[in-house]
Formats: structure tokens, C-alpha cells, sequence
């Protein structure tokens, strides 16, 4: 029998940088996709977007699970969950109810929204529920007509995988870009305006200058 040490030892969040990789499998489809952990890039656009022909790409290049719960609330160009994921159904309520704007949700998680504020239909519950509302009920959206309601009630029989935030010190930071260390040319354009003082020519280079309407030639050397 398990003591309540071991049940607290088995919740506590994951070290994102040590722990095995994590999986989830579709329930319909039965693709597996990796759970995406802190540190972990965002989805490539064109390795898994929705509806993408075959073949599928390798496991590691699909399209992640994000069902991590951030330490702020959702906020455009704030705190945003990763692109080019597939959300849980916590995630992406919390998504659809901040100030993320749709048009950018929509763009950005397109396994889950098929337009701005609009559901995929055949979405399948995936990860977390949503928190109930203050009267103790699931978060719904009505799609209308013979569809009905999409309850954000999360997947049947769902673990919870939790991973602990990557302290600051190991959060990778941009790159810095690389200088062009080619040397410039600073020689100045000029036309048929341009002063003959005021030219400037490397040597040997010949040069032309429209005098109104004599054209001189001239070689340095």
C-alpha cells in the first residue's frame, strides 16, 4: 500500500531537465506526440500544421502537448503558451478567455481553432479541464445548431504530467547576431550634379562628368 510520502513524492513536478520524456497518444487517431516541458523550442509551422498530407513527421518533430499551467495568467506578448503546439482543454480555454487576440490564437494553435474564436468541431478532449466557473460549472461554448455544446470537461482518465519552471540561469538566451566584418566601401555615388571637387574615386578608376553638354573623361594615374 502506497504511504502518503510516496503519493507526495509521485505528484511532485518533474525536473524538466533531467526526467525521461513524456507522451501522449490521440485517443482517435493514435498518434503519439511528446508533452512539452519548459525549455523546449516552439513547433515548427510547416513540420505538423492541421491537416498536413503525409507521411506524418518523426515523434520528435510533431507538434507538442502543452497542458502546463504558467505562473501568469495569459497575456499577449506577456504570457503566452508556445506556438505551433496542440493545448489541453485548460490551456486553450484560458487562451480563448484572455486578451490573446483571436485572429493570433487562431493562427497560432491551429490543431485546436480553425478561425478566430472558432473551435475545430471534431476537436478531441485533450489533457486538463478547464476550472470550474463560480457556480461549481465546466466551461462551455455553444456551437449551435444539431453540434451543441463543447464542455471543456479535459480527457477521460487523465494523469496530470507537471514539470517545475527552469530558474532563470538556464533559460537560453538569444543568440547575438554576427557582425559583417566585410570592409564598406565609402566611396560617394554622385550624378551629373555632383561637383567634380567633390568626387571621390579609387585609384586607376576612371570616372565620367556631364558637363551639361560636355562629357569629360579623366584617368587618375
Amino acid at each position: 500500500m502506497a504511504t502518503t510520502q510516496d503519493a507526495s513524492a509521485q505528484s511532485a513536478p518533474l525536473d524538466p531537465k533531467t526526467s525521461e520524456r513524456r507522451y501522449w497518444r490521440d485517443p482517435i487517431t493514435s498518434v503519439q506526440r511528446e508533452i512539452w516541458r519548459p525549455g523546449d523550442p516552439d513547433g515548427v509551422l510547416e513540420a505538423d500544421y492541421f491537416e498536413r498530407p503525409p507521411p506524418l513527421a518523426p515523434v520528435p518533430e510533431r507538434w507538442r502537448v502543452y497542458q502546463t499551467t504558467p505562473a501568469k495568467p495569459f497575456k499577449h506578448r506577456v504570457s503566452e503558451p508556445p506556438k505551433n503546439v496542440l493545448l489541453d482543454d485548460r490551456a486553450l480555454y484560458e487562451v480563448l478567455t484572455s486578451n490573446i487576440p483571436k485572429l493570433v490564437a487562431a493562427r497560432k494553435w491551429s490543431h485546436d481553432l480553425s478561425g478566430p474564436a472558432k473551435l475545430r468541431v471534431r476537436r478531441v478532449h485533450r489533457g486538463r479541464s478547464a476550472l470550474p466557473n463560480e457556480d461549481g460549472e465546466i466551461p462551455s461554448i455553444d456551437f449551435g445548431g444539431r453540434v451543441g455544446k463543447y464542455v471543456f470537461c479535459g480527457e477521460k482518465d487523465h494523469e496530470e504530467v507537471r514539470y517545475r519552471e527552469l530558474s532563470p540561469e538556464c533559460v537560453a538566451e538569444p543568440s547575438a547576431p554576427v557582425r559583417d566584418s566585410t570592409p564598406k566601401n565609402t566611396n560617394k555615388g554622385h550624378n551629373q550634379f555632383t561637383p567634380v571637387d567633390q568626387l571621390m574615386v579609387d585609384d586607376d578608376e576612371e570616372y565620367t562628368v556631364d558637363l551639361g553638354h560636355q562629357i569629360t573623361h579623366n584617368v587618375k594615374g
